[in-house]
């Protein structure tokens, strides 16, 4: 019987399977299904969030920081484009712990607007 899984031609590959270049955008859509719900304020430049994801995960005053955004994407909280460079928060990553929604960003005005003044910068 393995044998014959073996020599099944579905279970030779030619090339390595790349990640595909459309990743990112993806990952915005999925995001569009998800429900952020600002918890409050931290020092430094950090607030908290609680963010269910139906399809994914759900964290509860997850730790989110002050970051320049590497790539394009969406506002998971205002739906705007945001552009590289732009002044984002995003999940903290922890070091051997990365959440599942590390790729989500939100733009800095959307959560400095909530807090009814700037947020400190980094």
């Amino acid at each position: 019987m393995v044998r014959g899984l073996l020599s099944s031609p579905s279970s030779r590959t030619s090339a390595p399977v790349r990640p595909q270049r459309n990743a990112c955008i993806r990952d915005d859509d999925a995001f569009r299904r998800c429900t952020v719900k600002v918890e409050e304020r931290l020092p430094n430049a950090a607030f908290a969030l609680s963010w269910t994801d139906p399809t994914r995960c759900s964290y509860r005053e997850q730790v989110w920081k002050r970051a320049t955004a590497r790539r394009a994407g969406v506002c998971v909280l205002s739906g705007q484009a945001i552009k590289r460079g732009d002044a984002v928060f995003r999940p903290q990553a922890h070091r051997f712990k990365i959440p599942l929604n590390s790729g989500a960003m939100i733009l800095a005005v959307s959560l400095e607007m909530w807090g009814g003044s700037q947020a400190d910068p980094e």
